[in-house]
């Protein structure tokens, strides 16, 4: 992305005066205003903040559809045969369960699927057992994983690790 001199924005738009808004959603954005028209300060103060509630309106569109289109998919499972396995242990290894993971097995394209989707972890088998013992496996290797990297884990993996940790625990 370009960035333009705030100079070279006040010369092309004739605008006065160029800065940036400060805080809230529309943080860094360029704003601009020309003192020679009489705008009382109320007034541009309003249209400033219009602006962010526009940003931050569009924001939450956006977030809005994702969640729609995760429900639409999560709908579609539903609608075909799906079964649900609880996970009481994730033998052999050194990984223990807490507390029974509720997975949710379906066929998907002639393969089973197997997802926790409280952790938003899935694993996929030729059987739906194939399927259970490799989110096992899945489940195990991504606790260890995560703990062994927790200073370094991005925003998701640490809300996995979160989930996790209710449900695992290393002996």
């Amino acid at each position: 992305m370009s960035t333009i001199p705030v100079n070279a924005l006040t010369a092309t738009t004739g605008l006065s005066h160029v800065g940036k808004w400060l805080t809230g959603p529309a943080k860094g954005s360029i704003i601009a205003w020309d003192t020679s028209v009489s705008q009382s300060p109320t007034v541009l103060w309003t249209a400033l903040a219009m602006n962010a509630v526009i940003a931050s309106d569009q924001a939450m569109n956006r977030k809005l559809e994702m969640l729609s289109d995760r429900i639409r998919v999560l709908e579609d499972r539903a609608d075909q045969r799906s079964v649900i396995v609880p996970i009481q242990s994730l033998e052999p290894g050194p990984v223990e369960v807490t507390q029974p993971i509720l997975a949710v097995v379906y066929e998907e394209d002639g393969v089973f699927v197997a997802s926790f989707a409280d952790a938003n972890i899935n694993a996929s088998g030729e059987s739906q057992l194939e399927a259970v013992e490799m989110l096992k496996d899945v489940l195990a290797s991504s606790f260890r994983v995560f703990i062994e990297n927790e200073a370094v884990l991005g925003r998701e993996p640490q809300r996995q690790l979160t989930v996790l940790r209710r449900f695992l625990r290393i002996p």
